[in-house]
């Protein structure tokens, strides 16, 4: 953010900000589905080491927004959530 700053004018930094959030905005309405694969590493001092899941992930933003995690390794497993409510 510093370097930023450093080169523009402080008048000018909010038109670019609200420029930015008007970005995001107009693409986040435009999204239709989100998917993407993930690679969780946890260390953990109680065991001594790290654990890894790898998952995909597949969002829906619709009025009941959908939310899906689907574990591959190191044992398959399914999280779904939907708008408030969670189902494993």
């Amino acid at each position: 953010m510093l370097f930023i700053t450093a080169f523009l004018s402080v008048p000018a930094f909010p038109q670019i900000l609200a420029q930015i959030v008007k970005r995001m905005d107009s693409h986040q309405k435009a999204l239709k589905s989100l998917r993407a694969d993930v690679t969780i590493n946890k260390f953990s001092v109680q065991f001594g080491g790290t654990s890894t899941k790898e998952c995909a992930v597949k969002f829906i933003p619709a009025n009941d927004y959908f939310l899906r995690l689907d574990s591959t390794k190191p044992v398959t497993e399914s999280f779904l959530a939907v708008k408030n409510q969670s189902l494993v």
